[in-house]
């Protein structure tokens, strides 16, 4: 069996990667991993009835160079609880959102 496994290995070129593609092929990873937590029951060595994705969620990347340092490319932001009479904004036919610019919606109009 191992032969065969070897022999569908892949050969990534991590020495001559850019910084772009470095990031993409961290998300690709993540991704892979949330998706195939998320598709299966587990690996053949864990018990049948047991599943626990331990991925997911927003992907966060940041990147570490000697010229920038830590540098976040794709934070999550996250914010509090929301009051519940919070605003919402309507787009007229415009799609302007008529409390940042201050001119009345279409909708409101009529």
């Amino acid at each position: 069996m191992m032969p065969l496994l070897e022999a569908c290995r892949y050969r990534i070129p991590f020495d001559s990667m850019n910084l772009q593609d470095g990031i993409d092929f961290a998300v690709l990873c993540i991704r892979t991993t949330i998706d195939v937590q998320r598709l299966t029951l587990g690996t053949v060595a864990m018990a049948a009835d047991f599943s626990w994705p331990g991925v997911g969620g927003p992907i966060e990347i940041a990147t570490v160079t000697a010229a920038a340092g830590y540098r976040w490319v794709q934070p999550t932001v996250v914010q509090g609880e929301r009051p519940a009479a919070w605003p919402r904004a309507r787009r007229d036919r415009q799609g302007c959102l008529c409390r940042d610019c201050g001119r009345r919606s279409l909708l409101e109009a009529q």
